[in-house]
């Protein structure tokens, strides 16, 4: 397949539509986080209810568009490629429309870093896949990634939760508004997923030569 298919499977494939909308929603998060006490054009929601609601539905993507994929049988490199893209985009836009806290400053800024590496690494993937064919663990997130993703959607939705009112939110005993773990536990699975990018693009490069 040459870049023209690859951008056709883009917009033909429906389950990268949900890829594109995460992108695409994510930047609205912004101008509602920063008028987060006022009404929402008129009605009885703030606009901080409103972003956590449009948090919720983004994260909801990353399900729908693996999931689809899977199911219909629609999986396509830019698909795999644009994922993790649209995870970061997504994650870190309600990180910083809600303001990243002083007691999580460093592990946050780590985090950060760590994902940016973990971009570059995708980028530098996909275009080992364009020029010289596919390499499994080269393009798309593992296991690793994906915990990550989730630690971090769990540390923006409690600080969401923070900026909207609620402190707290119990279930079963378990503080769910708790940063602090979130975003230590998710800096070690970032850490991870770049150990096991540079580990899967060793064996690749082993296995073929």
């Amino acid at each position: 397949m040459n870049f023209r298919d690859h951008l056709r499977d883009l917009y033909r494939k429906f389950p990268n539509w949900f890829t594109l909308a995460r992108i695409a929603g994510s930047p609205f998060l912004f101008p509602l986080v920063m008028a987060g006490q006022e009404q929402f054009l008129g009605t009885s929601f703030r606009n901080i209810d409103i972003a956590f609601v449009l948090c919720i539905v983004l994260g909801l993507t990353d399900l729908l568009d693996g999931l689809c994929a899977r199911i219909f049988n629609q999986k396509t490199v830019i698909g795999a490629a644009l994922d993790p893209v649209a995870d970061k985009v997504y994650i870190w836009s309600t990180i910083l429309a809600v303001g990243i806290p002083a007691d999580h400053f460093t592990w946050t800024v780590f985090t950060f870093a760590a994902d940016v590496s973990l971009l570059v690494f995708g980028v530098v993937g996909l275009l080992i896949y364009l020029f010289e064919g596919q390499r499994p663990g080269m393009v798309g997130a593992n296991i690793c990634g994906k915990g990550k993703f989730i630690s971090l959607c769990m540390f923006a939705g409690s600080l969401v939760l923070i900026a909207a009112g609620t402190p707290s939110v119990m279930i079963l005993g378990v503080e769910l508004v708790n940063p602090g773990p979130y975003i230590h536990v998710a800096a070690i699975f970032a850490i991870s997923s770049i150990i096991g990018h540079f580990y899967s693009a060793f064996l690749n490069r082993k296995h073929s030569s």
